[in-house]
């Protein structure tokens, strides 16, 4: 009950709005945990698609046993091939369970694993497990352009930019009518959907996405003439960032 309210209050609180152009209708697929699946055959299929993807890294993650996550290598090839390196946190740790000081120094440590691995310093975050709340959302707001949570909404009209919606490309939640539906209405109506995922895995888990999955979305938004762009991309591309509007 406590974690819910937490969240519920995040959603209230310490926002940062900012307003979107409607000129276009925009879709980004993130990959959190950046498992290896995620690095190569998702990466393919992206590019394949003419799009780009966010990879939230958790460094930490990379020392774990049988090669399940990135390394670093795979990591200079997504950023090489115009994909975008965001931040998980290090340790992949629930945010709701530290301080502020605990807070910097895990966004700080991931931050010396991309100097070591030659990766641009991340503009943009992702909350580990989706865990949030106002204090978290205040300090990762103010350390990244983007800060993106669990819950699924298209960004049309105006957005929070340090809780930024995203809907999960999961096999426990996915149906192909749940991914049309958010096609058609980005094709209608216009605005930013952002997908997230893990693995990418013809036996997934249940936060892992699929080929088929990956495969009718990016075909989906190509056959509408939507754009694939990363997290940095859009944002840039949609937001009138002089129309902010701090309610903190």
């Amino acid at each position: 009950m406590r974690v819910r309210l937490g969240h519920l209050a995040s959603k209230a609180l310490a926002r940062d709005m900012v307003r979107l152009k409607s000129a276009k209708a925009v879709v980004s697929i993130a990959f959190d945990d950046v498992p290896s699946t995620a690095c190569h055959l998702g990466a393919t299929m992206v590019e394949e698609a003419g799009g780009r993807a966010t990879y939230y890294v958790s460094g930490g993650l990379e020392s774990i046993a049988g090669g399940k996550f990135h390394t670093q290598e795979d990591l200079k090839r997504l950023h090489v091939s115009g994909h975008e390196i965001g931040c998980h946190g290090f340790a992949h740790i629930r945010y709701t369970e530290l301080n502020d000081a605990e807070m910097r120094q895990d966004i700080e440590q991931n931050q010396a694993y991309f100097e070591m691995a030659g990766i641009p310093k991340p503009t943009h975050f992702a909350y580990p497990f989706g865990a949030v709340n106002v204090r978290a959302k205040r300090l990762c707001g103010n350390m990244f352009e983007t800060c993106r949570g669990i819950h699924g909404g298209i960004l049309q009209t105006k957005m929070d930019r340090a809780l930024l919606q995203a809907t999960p490309l999961h096999a426990k939640k996915w149906t192909a009518q749940r991914i049309e539906d958010v096609l058609n209405e980005l094709h209608i109506n216009q605005g930013w959907a952002i997908f997230y995922a893990h693995s990418v895995s013809n036996n997934p888990e249940p936060y892992d996405t699929t080929p088929e999955m990956l495969d009718q979305l990016l075909k989906g938004a190509n056959a509408r003439g939507i754009d694939i762009m990363t997290i940095s991309a859009a944002f840039r591309s949609l937001e009138h960032r002089n129309a902010r509007q701090d309610t903190r």
